[in-house]
């Protein structure tokens, strides 16, 4: 892809066989938002005790597998970005330190790694996508960002934030992506 095609689709090669950046984009919407919201729902039903968090992580290993393994089938065909290996970095950081929180071999307040890191993650992956958006999408991941480091202090120092994390993290990190994918393919 020429300099000139990467800056009029935002870096995203629109043309990739069956699986188009639109595609891709919208897969990694629909798991992020639905995996949120299903943790909201398992939450309220069954409360949030260690077996659960233990679960939930579980829950996103294998639940991210179908749209990591389309990001690399996408990855090999030549429309690498170096997003990928940023994103995979905090997604495989962020499970480490929630099974290390949750199985007790660090010791740190599950509010930090459990809460805050998974929306401070998400914050950083998202101000680097921006960094490589050059049109109306810099706009969305620049307000998925910000979106995200409130998130991270919210849930640290808001009282009460717990009852909606699950659902505040499913609109403003599976929604912008979802939203990309959907105005790519426009």
């Amino acid at each position: 892809m020429s300099t000139t095609e990467a800056a009029s689709t935002g870096g995203y090669d629109r043309a990739d066989g069956w699986l188009t950046d639109a595609t891709l984009l919208k897969l990694w919407g629909v798991v992020v938002a639905a995996g949120w919201l299903v943790s909201q729902g398992v939450a309220v039903g069954g409360g949030v005790d260690r077996r659960f968090q233990l679960g939930l992580t579980a829950f996103w290993l294998i639940g991210s597998l179908v749209p990591i393994t389309a990001s690399f089938v996408w990855m090999r065909r030549g429309t690498f970005t170096g997003l990928f290996p940023v994103w995979t970095l905090l997604g495989v950081a962020g499970l480490l330190a929630s099974f290390a929180v949750i199985l007790d071999v660090i010791d740190v307040a599950s509010v930090f790694v459990l809460g805050a890191l998974w929306f401070a993650g998400p914050a950083v992956g998202f101000a680097v996508t921006t960094v490589y958006m050059n049109d109306w999408s810099v706009r969305v991941y620049a307000g998925a960002t910000v979106a995200n480091l409130v998130g991270a202090v919210a849930v640290v120092l808001v009282p009460g934030f717990e009852a909606v994390y699950f659902v505040v993290a499913a609109a403003i990190q599976g929604l912008p992506m979802l939203y990309h994918g959907v105005r790519l393919d426009r």
